[in-house]
């Protein structure tokens, strides 16, 4: 009766070992998509044995469909950017060919660069038929008539805006996003600044006339009373 017994101990025995090195013949990418699409995460993980580990102790939860659809996307959406990921030089040739009113230097190039690797990074650039598409800074086609550091203090309002709207459900952030887009290629949202600048030029002129007239008063007040 016990001899019956051994081959089912000895399965018991080297299973857990089989599933081990099974498990860590995997590549480290693979490990952390187990865990992902599982919605585990492993900040204290600094080993592969420690992934390794931690799949063992999460591998029998279900994968959650949606988690393992999200991995998909952005696990394409990253090859996407590996392809389109240029040097600079490549980036500024390609945009100057468009650009050819006012080609691109200084700081002007500099944003057009940032928002491009700035989207990249953070999932907001689209892939279509072989191009890629992004939002341009909001003041590009106006800063080569600005000051850079108005253009600069616009661009940051912008960005304080744009943290607000991270905020936002992903639907919402798809209806903004379409409606900036419009804006943009419409040159509405350049109206826009336009008029905004029109009437801080017209504040600050008034300001002026208001402190020369203030000027003006303190001269005369100041003078001496006749003997």
């Amino acid at each position: 009766m016990h001899i019956k017994f051994v081959p089912l101990l000895l399965i018991a025995a080297i299973w857990p070992t089989t599933q081990k090195k099974a498990y860590s013949d995997f590549k480290l990418s693979s490990l952390k998509r187990m865990l992902e699409v599982r919605g585990v995460t492993c900040e204290t993980c600094s080993s592969k044995a420690d992934w390794v580990k931690k799949v063992e102790e999460s591998a029998a939860l279900p994968v959650d469909p949606h988690l393992e659809d999200e991995y998909k996307r952005r696990s394409e959406y990253n090859k996407q950017v590996r392809q389109f990921n240029m040097s600079r030089e490549e980036f500024f040739r390609q945009m100057n060919e468009t650009e050819t009113d006012n080609p691109l230097d200084g700081p002007r190039a500099e944003r057009l660069w940032k928002a491009y690797q700035d989207q990249l990074r953070t999932g907001k650039a689209k892939f279509e038929d072989g191009h890629v598409h992004f939002l341009m800074p909001v003041t590009h086609k106006l800063s080569p008539y600005l000051h850079p550091a108005v253009a600069d203090t616009i661009e940051h309002a912008f960005s304080i805006a744009l943290s607000f709207y991270s905020r936002l459900p992903p639907k919402r952030q798809s209806e903004i996003e379409h409606t900036l887009t419009w804006m943009i290629d419409n040159h509405v949202l350049h109206a826009i600044v336009v008029l905004l600048l029109t009437f801080i030029c017209i504040d600050v002129c008034l300001d002026f006339r208001r402190g020369k007239g203030d000027s003006k008063g303190t001269t005369i007040a100041s003078k001496e009373k006749p003997q």
